[in-house]
């Protein structure tokens, strides 16, 4: 597969492996795979686009680390790779994923990893804003409470229901309202927040 063909419609770059997604919906991915995060059932690396499953209803994705996050069309939540941390938001480590595998059964617009690969946020289909994973000391998930170390389930941020895009740093978090407002929350290290 040519990587410049004109084909691809969504593209998530990680520490060591890259996602996409084709505008036919199937999803692609190369790179790194020490902890299974291309989802191809392996651990070995792909030096070129490789496509994962045959499902063509991919419009959404997350890479990080060694952890990869996607949503299909119809909402539902993805996860495979490095699982610890609570970073899949389905209990603690599961030991991980080798392929795609269904999260949950609410429904997501948006999801985004941080670089390490340990804490996660997403937008639920109704405007919610929610986080989930490792809350470090500067409350990057829940600010109001800098006691838990760990959320396990994704928790509710604010009551807020217009949230539109969600992006994550490392020990912080980003989100653009409907009405075009960017709110930043967690640590402020160089003045990224």
């Amino acid at each position: 597969e040519a990587t410049g063909a004109t084909n691809w419609s969504t593209i998530a770059a990680g520490q060591k492996h890259t996602l996409a997604i084709k505008t036919d919906g199937t999803l692609w991915a190369w790179g790194s795979n020490g902890n299974s995060q291309l989802g191809d059932g392996t651990d070995t690396d792909r030096n070129i686009p490789t496509q994962i499953g045959t499902d063509s209803d991919w419009t959404a994705i997350s890479a990080e680390y060694q952890t990869s996050f996607a949503l299909k069309s119809n909402g539902t939540r993805w996860a495979w790779g490095y699982a610890g941390q609570g970073v899949y938001g389905d209990g603690p480590s599961s030991g991980g994923n080798t392929t795609p595998t269904q999260i949950g059964s609410e429904t997501w617009s948006a999801v985004a990893i941080d670089h390490q690969g340990n804490t996660a946020f997403g937008i639920k289909t109704d405007g919610t804003l929610w986080g989930w994973g490792h809350n470090g000391s500067l409350g990057q998930i829940n600010g109001a409470d800098l006691e838990t170390l760990f959320y396990y389930y994704p928790v509710q941020i604010g009551d807020d229901t217009d949230w539109a895009q969600v992006a994550a740093g490392w020990w912080w978090g980003l989100a653009i309202k409907t009405d075009g407002t960017l709110w930043s929350w967690g640590g402020n290290n160089h003045g990224v927040t």
